[in-house]
């Protein structure tokens, strides 16, 4: 069962039943890993158009749970954010991640926090031989959490639905 712990968060396994929740309901409360958890309006941030989808994909590939979580401030045991990977590690062990936080708590370096933890979890795993991430062009606030976690720019794409893209790569 993904877990892991930073000194302000939890970062503890989203579950698909999490996921169907949050589709159906604006707030809820939940247990998760034995602890009460409360999801405000806001969770998860930019991620919600993508939840559909990813219940989907969590139907049909269930030990992707275990490659993500819900991020939980430790003082409030409320639910700010979320990050993980956007699916199990291909052939090659390349993972992309993303995370995405509530805007009510923009800029204090949870973001920063959450991401190296997940950093140092994933080179911990067998399967994973390259990390990557991608940012909009515009997006500084998610270009510095990468630079500060130690990703280097690759270069960029298009994308059809969020424009310019830049590319990132941790490297051990």
């Amino acid at each position: 069962m993904f877990r892991l712990d930073t000194s302000r968060l939890l970062i503890l396994q989203t579950t698909l039943e999490v996921v169907e929740k949050r589709l159906l309901q604006d707030q809820f409360t939940a247990t998760l890993q034995g602890l009460e958890v409360h999801f405000p309006p806001e969770w998860p941030g930019d991620a919600l158009p993508v939840f559909a989808g990813w219940a989907e994909y969590l139907r049909q590939n269930p030990q992707a749970e275990d490659w993500g979580g819900i991020l939980v401030e430790r003082a409030t045991r409320t639910a700010v954010g979320q990050m993980g990977c956007k699916g199990l590690p291909d052939l090659e062990g390349t993972v992309e991640i993303g995370y995405g936080l509530n805007p009510s708590v923009w800029g204090r370096g949870y973001a920063t926090e959450a991401v190296q933890a997940l950093v140092a979890w994933l080179w911990q795993q067998n399967r994973v031989k390259k990390i990557k991430a991608e940012t909009q062009v515009e997006n500084l606030a998610s270009r510095r959490v990468l630079e500060k976690c130690g990703f280097v720019q690759e270069g960029t794409r298009q994308d059809p639905e969020d424009g310019a893209l830049i590319v990132w790569e941790h490297r051990r």
